[in-house]
């Protein structure tokens, strides 16, 4: 098991808090050649590089821990208690504004140390998937759309593919031909 550092968009970031999003997808580069591939118990795909031996590998595993980068700014720091406050800009972030001096501004994402980090991943599944093979579950999974907001309070099962595959590809875009490592996750406790 590895740590690494996940930056996601506030719309994501705002999604994994709420339970919305449940996955993520990561394009492979570069983008392999698919060759279909019988084995025991099924056909699949077999993904290799063009002109060479290499299968892509995941940048993730399962058990790997990701911990949220966001938009944050520290605050105070409790001799006490030994530990650092810290503001987040997706918590409300109008709300403290007059509170704070012209010199503290919110910091970005990719600064953001691990002590200061409060959401915590924990990969669940890896799997290499195309675009074009996305499901309706698989853009709820990944917070693309909410299906419990279906357009026109329209039942679930009329939900419109186009809606679906524009938004896909708002979201990665990418035509529906690429190939990609879809992550699946956990939020863990704070305290983990």
């Amino acid at each position: 098991m590895k740590e690494h550092c996940f930056i996601p968009t506030p719309s994501e970031l705002l999604a994994i808090r709420d339970g919305r999003m449940r996955a993520f997808r990561s394009i492979l580069k570069p983008q392999p050649q698919c060759v279909p591939h019988e084995y025991e118990g099924g056909t699949g795909y077999r993904l290799k590089v063009e002109g060479t031996n290499q299968t892509p590998k995941p940048k993730y595993k399962v058990g790997d821990i990701l911990w949220v980068k966001e938009t944050w700014l520290p605050l105070m720091f409790n001799k006490h208690t030994d530990k650092q406050s810290y503001l987040y800009k997706a918590d409300n972030p109008d709300r403290f504004v007059h509170r704070l001096d012209e010199d503290d501004k919110w910091r970005a994402s990719i600064q953001m140390p691990r002590d200061a980090a409060r959401c915590f991943l924990v990969i669940t599944g890896v799997r290499v998937a195309c675009l074009r093979d996305m499901t309706i579950a698989d853009a709820q999974a990944e917070g693309i759309i909410d299906l419990t907001y279906s357009p026109g309070n329209a039942p679930v099962r009329d939900y419109p593919w186009e809606a679906v595959a524009s938004a896909v590809c708002a979201k990665y875009g990418h035509d529906f031909d690429s190939w990609f490592f879809v992550y699946e996750f956990e939020l863990l406790d704070s305290e983990s």
